[in-house]
């Protein structure tokens, strides 16, 4: 610091030193750090912010790219504004609880709204820092939208399996190669007297007619062996009390998912 003094009718400069080593070599690590923590933050595929309060006060590119807002708009938005309503009150309560420093959940999915109102999932993870001398918290949302939608179609199509094999009003039952039953519907086991645990593991040939079973084998070995096809069969099984019925058999050689060789049974009364 310097200045002009006056002694003894004459000008002079004082001038004052400080020693400001630590402070420059401290501001010098910040700025380091800050650089790193912003190239970490601006490459990584995530959504990266820091809100404070209630509103964001720093958000990587992928944040302001996915939601579709400017720096300006994001700043203007309550921090729970762009989660969804299902979600909305879960976020802002446990966002400001965490900047009392109380111990709430750090990682857990939501739903967010973009700013033209497309609805996204996301794996939302938060921590307590420190911003600019304040609590805040530091958020990460990594984008699982077409995760949950696997997920989804997942859920249906075992869904429809359900009602197709479970619920179908016909006798299912999927065979390997030694004739075992590997799978039985409720249905189909219950026209036989059993449980569908009481069927699976145990010979097929086991519900047949002991007067029809060794053509039954015959012919199911046979398509086991074969290249691909069908085959209708008619003949006699045996429920759990002794009580005989005549069905008729569609069965159909196929491959499964683990590349087993399996045989698929249709079977009506």
């Amino acid at each position: 610091n310097a200045g002009f003094v006056e002694l003894d009718g004459r000008q002079y400069v004082l001038v004052t030193a400080f020693d400001v080593t630590s402070r420059k070599f401290a501001e010098e690590a910040l700025r380091s750090s800050e650089e790193k923590f912003r190239r970490l933050v601006e490459t990584i595929p995530a959504a990266v912010f820091i809100y404070q309060g209630t509103r964001v006060r720093f958000a990587n590119r992928t944040t302001l790219e996915v939601l579709g807002y400017s720096e300006e708009g994001l700043a203007a938005l309550t921090f729970w504004e762009i989660v969804h309503p299902d979600f909305r009150d879960l976020v802002r309560e446990r966002g400001m609880a965490r900047q009392k420093g109380e111990d709430v959940p750090s990682s857990y999915e939501i739903r967010y709204l973009t700013r033209s109102g497309d609805v996204r999932w996301g794996l939302y993870a938060a921590a307590l820092v420190t911003y600019e001398g304040a609590p805040a918290v530091l958020g990460t949302v990594y984008d699982i939208t077409e995760h949950k939608a696997g997920e989804e179609a997942l859920h249906a199509s075992n869904e429809r399996y359900r009602m197709l094999y479970e619920d179908n009003p016909s006798m299912y039952f999927t065979l390997c190669e030694g004739l075992t039953v590997l799978a039985v519907n409720q249905y189909g086991a219950e026209q036989l007297g059993y449980q569908a645990e009481d069927l699976i593991g145990e010979s097929v040939l086991g519900v047949v007619h002991p007067g029809d079973r060794s053509s039954v084998r015959r012919q199911l070995l046979a398509l086991l062996k074969s290249d691909g096809g069908r085959q209708d069969l008619e003949f006699r099984k045996v429920r759990k009390d002794g009580e005989m019925l005549w069905v008729k058999e569609t069965v159909r050689r196929t491959i499964d998912a683990n590349g087993k060789t399996v045989l698929l049974v249709v079977c009506e009364d």
